[in-house]
């Protein structure tokens, strides 16, 4: 006999809606130049006139995709446990954005109220309103307890791989964000000397949403055997980071200062990781992958 999967929560589903719609529309503020101008000003990240500043949008503006990503496949699916763990990444961002650049901006009035307020939304909803129980007919296991498959061992540590690199660069960002910029962006550190205050601080901004990516990847990592919605939605969402990382900040610094200036650029990675991505969606679609536990 099986169950019907659990409704879900309207309350989760409002803010992941909220949430998705201020990925999509922070993506494009990020993106498109004259509005990248005027949503800097927004945060008070003030920079003079910057190649890196918008460099450093454009990355943002990857990460903001991906997130939006999560946010769909979150919407997508009915079962529980799958739509708290893409609810939890997404809801780190605020809470970090107060206690790194907001806390090195000085707590500014609008930045910190702004983020404030997002904070107890998204984590007051996720404590006060719960997701309905998992259908009782499905039998629980954790994660990795049955042998592993040599398919298996590739795709976890392929997983595994991903996070970990996007665990590195959000704590690069996180913690020295001027060394991250100088790294991703080289030969225009050489040129312009020291790194402005508002670049750093979206260097910490980058990070934050980097963290929020990693986690999603390390849950991808984890559960990639036992629950389908995760393991297609990490996939989907690092595909399409890599992608924009290549078209964005990629391309835009190549037209900047040439193709060595972009060949220097750690940013460079982006381009074998979009291409192992394209090629591990493309195997999982050919030959979908028997799951152990049906949390979707």
């Amino acid at each position: 006999m099986t169950t019907s999967p659990a409704r879900p929560n309207r309350a989760r589903t409002f803010v992941l809606w909220g949430l998705l719609v201020v990925w999509l529309v922070e993506g494009m503020l990020s993106s498109v130049r004259p509005l990248t101008e005027w949503w800097t000003q927004f945060w008070e990240y003030l920079a003079p006139d910057d190649a890196r500043l918008y460099l450093m949008h454009g990355i943002l503006a990857a990460a903001k995709g991906t997130l939006a990503v999560l946010a769909v496949f979150a919407l997508r699916s009915r079962r529980p446990f799958a739509r708290s763990a893409l609810y939890v990444p997404m809801a780190l961002v605020p809470p970090l954005n107060i206690v790194f650049p907001f806390r090195a901006q000085g707590f500014l009035l609008r930045p910190t109220l702004i983020g404030a307020t997002l904070s107890v939304i998204v984590w007051q909803t996720f404590f006060m309103f719960k997701e309905g129980a998992e259908p009782s007919s499905r039998a629980l296991s954790r994660p990795g307890r049955s042998r592993m498959s040599p398919r298996d061992l590739l795709q976890y540590f392929w997983f595994a791989a991903n996070a970990t690199a996007l665990t590195l660069a959000a704590a690069l960002f996180l913690f020295s964000p001027g060394a991250g910029v100088r790294l991703a962006f080289p030969c225009l550190s050489e040129s312009s000397g020291t790194v402005p205050s508002g670049v750093v601080l979206l260097g910490m901004v980058v990070g934050t949403h980097l963290t929020a990516v990693a986690a999603a990847t390390w849950l991808g990592t984890f559960y990639a055997r036992s629950n389908g919605t995760i393991r297609q939605a990490v996939a989907a969402a690092n595909t399409l980071h890599a992608g924009l990382l290549c078209v964005l900040p990629l391309l835009q610094l190549a037209r900047e200062g040439g193709s060595s200036c972009a060949g220097s650029s750690l940013l460079m990675y982006s381009i074998p990781l979009f291409a192992g991505w394209l090629v591990y969606v493309t195997l999982s679609h050919r030959s979908p992958q028997p799951e152990l536990l049906l949390l979707s």
